[in-house]
């Protein structure tokens, strides 16, 4: 493993199982055969549960503040991916 993909492997204990499982989806996720227009629409194909709790969390979250004064400041994030859903929903639910 070079030091890269160390850095990017996540830190949390996970069986052997459940670490080969993860595997198996990445293959699936690089050889799907969905159409590249449609696949941002499929993503809960491929996402791992961790990742769409994050994505409901953060969803329930930006809801409860949807109707308060000021600005969304997000510190910390990996490669923005939060920030993103955050936009992503004040697309969708602008007032």
């Amino acid at each position: 493993m070079t030091e890269k993909q160390n850095f990017i492997r996540s830190t949390y204990p996970s069986s052997s199982d459940y670490l080969n499982e993860l595997a198996r989806l990445r293959d699936l996720y690089r050889s799907s055969p969905i159409p590249g227009q449609e696949f941002i629409d499929q993503f809960a194909l491929y996402a791992t549960p961790a990742s769409l709790r994050r994505f409901i969390h953060f969803d329930r979250l930006y809801q409860k503040i949807l109707d308060l004064p000021g600005l969304i400041m997000i510190f910390g994030v990996r490669w923005g991916a939060i920030s993103a859903h955050c936009m992503a929903c004040t697309k969708f639910t602008s007032r």
